[in-house]
């Protein structure tokens, strides 16, 4: 089985197995997991937070980012576009978002562009994580191709039991720095 295949069932076995929690145990280590990230050095420090709007069974962090523009933080929600691209827009309301791309909720066209402040942090959905902060999302590597370019604190959102040893990378692949989880922040091995 070669790498590609190897993520594709991977993708297949830990999708299920999330989207097979019960909405309620989603819903309270998703709360869990919002506060963990709040009370950590990475968020207090952040002027910018880069979030998602979760789509089907995905962690929900939309409580961080009420709670980050309610503090005054700026925050950017990304667009997806052709060929694998990805540009984050700020936001100042929940209300600005609309259905975009794959049915997902994201900043309006005409949203201010994310340029890069400092110091931001960027959130990083999942399916599964390993240990070095390698990650198996939906396969589109939309996440690979932004954090490539730039030079960004990274938070990869995952439940601790969806941590895995190890999985296969590829040479594009980006590392996070450290994984939020509902029992707190860890950080990667090298």
């Amino acid at each position: 089985m070669n790498t590609k295949e190897e993520k594709a069932a991977l993708r297949r076995l830990w999708r299920e197995r999330r989207e097979a929690l019960s909405p309620e145990v989603r819903s309270e280590r998703d709360a869990r997991l919002c506060r963990a990230i709040a009370e950590c050095a990475s968020y207090r420090y952040a002027e910018c937070l880069l979030a998602y709007a979760p789509i089907g069974a995905e962690i929900d962090v939309m409580p961080l980012v009420r709670l980050a523009l309610s503090e005054g933080r700026r925050v950017a929600l990304p667009r997806t576009h052709g060929g694998g691209v990805m540009t984050f827009h700020r936001i100042t309301s929940e209300e600005e978002l609309i259905c975009g791309s794959f049915g997902i909720r994201e900043p309006r066209e005409d949203a201010p562009l994310f340029e890069g402040a400092s110091p931001s942090l960027c959130l990083v959905p999942g399916i599964v994580f390993d240990r070095r902060g390698l990650r198996i999302g939906y396969g589109g590597g939309y996440y690979d191709r932004f954090l490539g370019s730039r030079r960004i604190a990274t938070l990869g959102i995952v439940y601790r039991d969806f941590i895995l040893p190890s999985l296969p990378g590829g040479r594009y692949d980006q590392r996070v720095a450290a994984l939020a989880t509902e029992r707190g922040i860890l950080p990667t091995q090298p």
